[in-house]
């Protein structure tokens, strides 16, 4: 059953080559659109700060220079959203269940061959972009802290893994891909009022705008975190909307274990999934 689920996973893996080879192809020109804007603004400011006095300052001239890290959070947040659910949405067909179910492949085999391809694409897409990120970004090497870039990336891809769990479970817990997307959309919303009880229980102060917020805006608020190390500026620990300075840090325990648990409700319901349910209203208590 390993050497099927294995062939099954290369055959796959083949299938969805042309998708990721477009997913990173458009992730690497957006890197490079914004990066040319960081290093020509860095050019602009370096003749600046060695000719301060030909432009009349009375004093050295101040770097403001801002390798934003912003895209690489709607790379997440558009990818984990919308990889899972083209992996699964093929479980959604009647047709399709009836042939898959008579493979000589265990359903958890199955069903983990699409969910790990689909990350094996957004990774790939957002890890070569990554480095390239980085890459072109040399020119301007000396005003930029590679250890905070590189820092943010490996938390990045931890609570990228969560959003793709989160995505994954609840859109494969119903039965058609129109519910499945509004699901997963809604529990957006819904799982990050339930991150902000878990931090108001260590603290019982935060911001009330985060109420209204969605569930990668911690993703935000690591990744202003970390371009501002980048810059070379001492700043505090982001406190994810909360007066507690742990909160970054409880904030990043509590998530694998709350992807581990996504993970093993994929496992658990699709083990249950009945071929006749495909296509049909979702009832399961997660959705409507």
């Amino acid at each position: 059953k390993m050497k099927t689920a294995l062939r099954y996973f290369r055959q796959h893996a083949k299938e969805s080559l042309i998708r990721t080879a477009i997913i990173t192809f458009i992730c690497l020109v957006i890197v490079t659109m914004v990066v040319q804007g960081v290093n020509e603004t860095y050019q602009r400011q370096k003749e600046y700060s060695e000719n301060w006095y030909v432009y009349g300052y009375s004093e050295d001239f101040t770097w403001t220079l801002d390798p934003s890290l912003g895209f690489f959070v709607a790379f997440s947040a558009i990818l984990t959203t919308l990889l899972p659910m083209l992996e699964l949405a093929c479980f959604n067909s009647r047709k399709y269940l009836d042939s898959a179910f008579s493979f000589p492949i265990a359903r958890i085999s199955l069903i983990s061959v699409n969910l790990i391809n689909g990350f094996v694409q957004f990774l790939a897409a957002y890890t070569l972009s990554f480095i390239w990120y980085t890459i072109a970004l040399l020119p301007c090497a000396d005003k930029i802290s590679y250890p905070a870039l590189w820092s943010f990336f490996f938390i990045s891809l931890l609570c990228s893994l969560f959003y793709y769990a989160v995505n994954a479970f609840f859109f494969s817990v119903c039965n058609s891909t129109v519910d499945g997307f509004l699901t997963a959309a809604a529990w957006q919303f819904i799982i990050a009022l339930v991150l902000v009880t878990l931090c108001e229980m260590f603290d019982g102060n935060f911001e009330e705008e985060i109420i209204l917020t969605i569930l990668w805006m911690p993703l935000v608020q690591i990744c202003d975190y970390f371009s501002s190390m980048s810059r070379g500026r001492s700043v505090v620990v982001p406190d994810l909307g909360t007066d507690n300075p742990y909160a970054m840090l409880i904030y990043l325990i509590v998530v694998p274990i709350l992807t581990a648990l996504f993970v093993a409700g994929i496992l658990y319901f699709f083990n249950k999934k009945r071929t006749e349910s495909a296509g049909e209203i979702s009832n399961t208590p997660f959705s409507y």
